[in-house]
Parts: structure tokens; C-alpha cells; sequence
């Protein structure tokens, strides 16, 4: 089982981020919609990283609707009733994760430690 870290070290300079029809590509990774992916959020106190999945990609921006984690483990996450929904910035998306299996009861359940604060 791989275990993601919060800890990041996020570059000071980004690349330019590309779109290319539904596709946006930064670092030299992919990211198209339908993707999941760990999303970096800053504030003056705290880093916090999030998991959610690209609804949409506009430019060198993505909206992104997040899940809620549903174990300690942080394997097994769902998307909360009351929809989660941010415009992000592609340079703030610092993972892409592999798709997950969906259970019958509609859990995500990825293999590995999502290691979000959610």
C-alpha cells in the first residue's frame, strides 16, 4: 500500500500550464476531467491538501468537487450531500491518484492512504 504525505514541496515558480481541449498540462503532467486529485489550499496559518475530482478545466483554472473522507484510514471517501465545489487554480493541484473503485453503496475507495485533510 503507498502512503501520499502532506508534506509538499511546491516549487516557487510554476510552470506555465497549458489547455488542450479538456486537458490541462503542468510539470509535465496531465490532468483532464474526471480526474481525482489532491488540491493544495494556503491560508496565512495553515496548508491544508484536499481530494476531489475535476469537473471542469478552463483555461489555467479547474473546478474541482471534493469528497469527504468516511474512514481513519482515509481510503474510503464519498461526496457530501451538500455538494463541495471550488474554482482552483491548476498550479495548486499538486497530485493526481489513480481512479478509485466505487462500492454499491457509491464509497470511492482508493488504494492508498489519502493523506487530505477533509
Amino acid at each position: 500500500m503507498i502512503n501520499l504525505k502532506l508534506v509538499i514541496d511546491m516549487p516557487q515558480q510554476h510552470s506555465n500550464v497549458q489547455l488542450e481541449g479538456a486537458q490541462a498540462i503542468q510539470n509535465n503532467i496531465s490532468y483532464s476531467v474526471g480526474d481525482f486529485v489532491l488540491v493544495n489550499f494556503e491560508s496565512v496559518r495553515s496548508k491544508q491538501v484536499f481530494l476531489g475530482q475535476i469537473l471542469v478545466i478552463d483555461g489555467s483554472e479547474a473546478e474541482v468537487t471534493f469528497l469527504r473522507s468516511r474512514d481513519a484510514k482515509r481510503t474510503m471517501f464519498t461526496f457530501p450531500e451538500n455538494e463541495d465545489r471550488s474554482w482552483v487554480q491548476i498550479n495548486n493541484i499538486v497530485e493526481k491518484i489513480k481512479m478509485p473503485f466505487v462500492d454499491n453503496r457509491q464509497r470511492y475507495i482508493f488504494d492508498c492512504n489519502v493523506a487530505a485533510t477533509s
